[in-house]
């Protein structure tokens, strides 16, 4: 289990209780993280007249200005990454499409990775890529 977001406010039993936690939480007592404080973000590109379906198209993801994910796919394709929490911006050969905001914890499947997300598409894309 992975603790997220909080505090543990220390009183009579603060102590003994916080270090029972710690040395459970390293024993490993559980490997299913509950919750993450990332989710996952879509993105296609809906093919247009001047870009038509199959057209090679780079996807950015950014926080804060700062790329947190990118990659190739197609128009018509989606492109789908893990990223953290806040507005993300997403970028399609450089110009802004739209954002994507979480801001909540996402729940995690048994591998850690958020499970559900955002998505950021038009006519021609897939319905969901989750």
């Amino acid at each position: 289990m992975r603790l997220v977001g909080g505090r543990y406010r220390a009183r009579r039993w603060g102590l003994p209780l916080a270090a029972a936690l710690l040395l459970g939480l390293a024993g490993g007592c559980s490997d299913d993280p509950e919750t993450v404080d990332a989710t996952m973000l879509g993105a296609c590109v809906r093919p247009t007249d001047e870009t038509g379906a199959g057209t090679p198209v780079r996807i950015e993801f950014r926080l804060d200005g700062d790329v947190v994910a990118a990659g190739e796919t197609e128009v018509g394709a989606a492109f789908v990454a893990e990223v953290p929490l806040g507005r993300v911006d997403v970028y399609a050969d450089g110009e802004h499409l739209g954002y994507g905001e979480a801001n909540t914890p996402s729940g995690a499947d048994d591998d850690g990775r958020p499970t559900g997300g955002i998505y950021i598409s038009g006519e021609g894309c897939p319905d969901s890529p989750f």
